[in-house]
């Protein structure tokens, strides 16, 4: 009898494919499939005062899940995401009212909302999601980058903008008409 006490052990990588905005991601496992969007993300000037997380900005991350065999139950909540800054940075969750995940059943779908906390002034998230929180690897990955219409013009003409919105539209991945209300200061207002 041969024993080999240095046997090579060939592993399948895994590759993970990178998605955007509004791109499906199907997840298939061994108790069924189920498909996660991230739909949108917005910023908001909403903040919590009894946080301890700092946060210069709030971002509000909108996803949708769909369960199309997935037999025990599909939640999906934010505790199955780790958020990274362009920076490599991992973002904090941030306490302000959301649209609460819920438990969906078979040929069910859902959305939700998660907010984190951006300390900088990059538009710019890498999403990864985990299935299964305790493993070490994720299984889908999300890279968005959002744009502000408001933003330019706030800094050309020095101004504070309310309630700024997303240029792009979660849904249809189109330009928004909004106008946000405008407050001037250190200029005359305009007739």
């Amino acid at each position: 009898m041969i024993l080999n006490l240095n046997p090579t052990i060939t592993e399948k990588k895994k590759t993970v494919k990178t998605y955007t905005l509004n791109g499906p991601v199907t997840i298939n496992k061994s108790s069924g499939s189920y498909t996660l969007t991230i739909t949108g993300i917005t910023e908001t000037a909403d903040r919590n005062q009894f946080s301890d997380v700092v946060a210069n900005r709030v971002i509000i991350i909108s996803y949708s899940y769909e369960n199309t065999s997935y037999e025990n139950g599909l939640y999906i909540s934010s505790v199955n995401f780790k958020v990274y800054d362009k920076d490599n940075n991992l973002l904090q969750t941030y306490p302000v009212l959301l649209k609460y995940p819920q438990e969906i059943s078979v040929g069910r779908k859902t959305d939700a909302t998660m907010a984190y906390a951006l300390n900088n002034d990059q538009n710019y998230v890498e999403l990864e999601y985990y299935d299964n929180v305790f493993n070490s690897k994720y299984d889908s990955k999300f890279k968005i980058e959002w744009w502000y219409k408001m933003s330019l013009f706030s800094k050309l003409f020095k101004c504070q903008v309310k309630n700024e919105l997303p240029v792009v539209n979660s849904k249809e991945n189109e330009i928004e008409k909004v106008i946000p209300a405008v407050e001037l200061s250190g200029a005359e207002k305009i007739k």
